[in-house]
């Protein structure tokens, strides 16, 4: 069984409106907001971490929000440990990320199989639909990089590993993928992925990839 409650943040929801970056801030709703925060602390928000930015974006020229979550003990940038959440304006939980090293340690992440069995149990209960058309393409282990401020307050890299388990929903083409880690927590679940064949890359704009956002400087991520 997938892990989605060992680190769950402790923050006061009354405090969220006085500390956050909120971008095109006008065309977010409250309820919108609040209804993505509740999708994001259902699937798990480590613990220590506060939320640093909530932004409108586009996702396959369809809105989404984008919540991205923090160490308290950390300066938020691009490049460092965080958790982000992506939700559909239906509700839809898009997908998710958990870059945290503890979350990744090579050593202790699962065999193949017992991956697998963890990445079926989070989609029943996560996106159930998803598993009637599904075709696993491959499982493979995945690595990214996230740095760590030390006690000397230099940046140190960390490598956050996991199982990724990638699959096509066949009645629609699209792709999705869950990544394992240790601990039986899910590092990564991306869902509704379009797919370009030739020169074989990805379409759907990648708001949970720092490495992207870096890319897309114009894309005007901020954190508070």
């Amino acid at each position: 069984m997938y892990n989605n409650k060992m680190r769950f943040a402790n923050y006061n929801k009354s405090n969220f409106f006085n500390n956050i970056n909120i971008n095109n801030s006008s065309m977010l709703s409250i309820d919108q907001l609040n209804i993505a925060r509740t999708i994001a602390d259902r699937n798990g928000i480590p613990e220590g971490f506060r939320e640093v930015s909530a932004h409108q974006v586009i996702v396959d020229k369809n809105l989404a929000i984008l919540l991205r979550y923090a160490p308290i003990d950390q300066h938020p940038s691009l490049g460092g440990e965080h958790a982000s959440f992506i939700i559909g304006s239906n509700g839809v939980l898009k997908g998710f990320t958990r870059m945290v090293a503890d979350y990744g340690v090579a050593e202790n992440l699962p065999d193949k199989a017992t991956a697998q069995s963890i990445a079926l149990d989070f989609l029943t209960k996560t996106a159930p639909e998803l598993l009637a058309h599904m075709s696993i393409l491959w499982i493979a282990r995945h690595d990214e990089t996230v740095s760590i401020s030390d006690e000397k307050n230099i940046q140190q890299k960390h490598i956050v590993s996991g199982i990724k388990i990638k699959a096509l929903d066949q009645a629609t083409g699209l792709y999705f993928w869950v990544i394992v880690g240790c601990g039986e927590n899910i590092v990564t679940f991306e869902r509704d992925i379009h797919w370009i064949t030739f020169p074989g890359r990805r379409k759907t704009e990648r708001w949970l990839h720092d490495t992207w956002l870096n890319a897309n400087s114009d894309k005007c991520i901020r954190f508070s």
